[in-house]
């Protein structure tokens, strides 16, 4: 749960970076005056790519797969993250072999713990959360959730990334004063 909370906290940051500073300075050089201002800040993309992404596959994804494998575990799980990940400046596995790994995020290190991400990312999104979800008078819930028609086959995971694609989309197709 945690790891997609702070993968939402990535998002927006690069929301808010990408809001702030470059379309001020892309504001600075319409008006002229880009030379005199000097911004640099860091940009959180690889921290992005490392756990949202498809190609190469990031945590997420690999959690998903490990999750659709009759006898996955947390386990297997690390190991192909370290297979996969393992050389990303941004992530670091004790060499024991407990279930730990690390993730420098933006705002700092977090260490998880893979031991129930498997279990917790199987769960399905039953019939009657989709239909409350859908008809919900907020509209960004309501817009998730529209279409959702049956059980979902996604992984907890999966239905996070596609939420948080769908907020952040509303969020880019807004002009920001």
């Amino acid at each position: 749960e945690q790891l997609l909370i702070n993968y939402a906290n990535e998002k927006l940051q690069r929301r808010f970076n990408r809001t702030v500073f470059d379309e001020e300075m892309a504001l600075y050089e319409a008006e002229g005056v880009a030379a005199a201002v000097d911004l640099d800040y860091a940009d959180n993309a690889d921290v992005l790519a490392l756990i949202g992404g498809r190609r190469p596959p990031g945590v997420v994804e690999t959690l998903d797969e490990e999750s659709k494998l009759p006898r996955g575990s947390a386990v297997n799980f690390r190991a192909r993250l370290i297979k996969r990940v393992g050389g990303d400046g941004r992530f670091d596995a004790p060499r024991s072999l407990s279930s730990l790994f690390t993730i420098d995020h933006y705002a700092g290190r977090v260490t998880y713990d893979a031991a129930a991400m498997v279990a917790k990312n199987t769960d399905s999104v039953t019939v009657d959360a989709l239909a409350f979800f859908a008809t919900c008078s907020a509209p960004v819930a309501a817009a998730c959730f529209a279409g959702a028609g049956g059980a979902s086959k996604r992984s907890v995971g999966g239905a996070f990334k596609a939420s948080l694609a769908s907020l952040v989309s509303a969020l880019e197709s807004t002009r920001a004063r």
